[in-house]
């Protein structure tokens, strides 16, 4: 049995294919750390309530990644163009946290993190130590609150009761 030749038309169809399938993974990949930094970003916004800038944390922007290019006029082969256009429309980032400072003993309980502890919300200047009147947290809960203070960040909350 003889070997067949490979019909070009069949080539360019498969190698434009594999190209397509090489770029999809790259976008997916490129994508997926978009938005791994998107979510330690919005998440350090949320911990520490300051802007991540001034932490060496950049506002993460959409990456570039490979496109296809038109097929060749002649031969019809498709190619790889790296960096030309953005993998994925931008994920929504919090709003930096206003570096003027809050009025003071301003209480903003944030979310619960785990038993009874809370995060400080943004804007929040009680006094480590000071205890809360009656206040409802970000998710709800009600109570009176101890703030804690914390080396780095704003601190915590413990519910009292």
């Amino acid at each position: 049995m003889g070997h067949m030749p490979l019909d070009p038309q069949d080539y360019v169809v498969n190698r434009n294919k594999q190209l397509g399938y090489l770029v999809d993974l790259d976008k997916k990949h490129l994508t997926e750390q978009y938005a791994g930094a998107v979510a330690n970003y919005n998440g350090f916004i949320t911990q520490v309530g300051t802007d991540p800038a001034a932490h060496g944390y950049p506002r993460p922007a959409v990456p570039m990644g490979p496109s296809l290019s038109p097929p060749d006029p002649k031969s019809g082969l498709m190619s790889i163009l790296e960096n030309s256009a953005p993998v994925c429309d931008p994920l929504p980032l919090l709003p930096v946290p206003s570096n003027a400072p809050p009025a003071p003993n301003t209480i903003h309980v944030g979310k619960r993190i785990g038993g009874n502890w809370f995060t400080v919300g943004a804007g929040d200047s009680l006094a480590a130590g000071a205890t809360t009147p009656p206040v409802t947290s970000d998710d709800g809960v009600f109570g009176v609150f101890q703030k804690f203070g914390a080396p780095v960040g704003p601190g915590w909350y413990l519910l009292q009761g």
